[in-house]
């Protein structure tokens, strides 16, 4: 899973930050944590790659926004940070082609649909841009 690009580079954001990210065990339904005062995300070490990737980086976004609580503007906040971040239009842009819908798009670029439909909702006219 380091070895993914996407989670390389969500790793990479990270470390640039002071943050760390350590997988454990948790108990569902929490996925991850985000702990700023410590610097440090916790991701469930039984998440596959795709829900690694939305939690994690999730995660990392309450911590580079600066969210001390969960209430629903910041969840919304960290969704769209995390979505803006783990999409990329080009790949996007390649996987719609083949199949527009958000499913199979999230199964072409190794995420999440939920990140998918929130990239559509918050960022999509990144690629209607460049898609001209």
């Amino acid at each position: 899973m380091d070895q993914h690009p996407i989670a390389r580079r969500l790793h990479a954001e990270a470390a640039r930050r002071g943050i760390t990210i350590h997988r454990a065990p948790l108990e569902p339904p929490l996925r991850g944590a985000s702990l700023p005062d410590l610097n440090l995300i916790i991701v469930d070490k039984a998440l596959v790659l795709p829900q690694y990737l939305e939690t994690c980086s999730h995660e990392l976004a309450h911590s580079i926004l600066g969210h001390g609580c969960s209430n629903p503007a910041t969840e919304a906040q960290a969704w769209r940070w995390a979505s803006g971040f783990l999409v990329d239009v080009d790949e996007y842009a390649r996987s719609e082609r083949i199949n527009p819908h958000p499913a199979s798009i999230a199964l072409d670029l190794d995420l999440t649909t939920n990140i998918i439909i929130e990239w559509q909702k918050h960022h999509s006219h990144r690629y209607e841009r460049t898609a001209a």
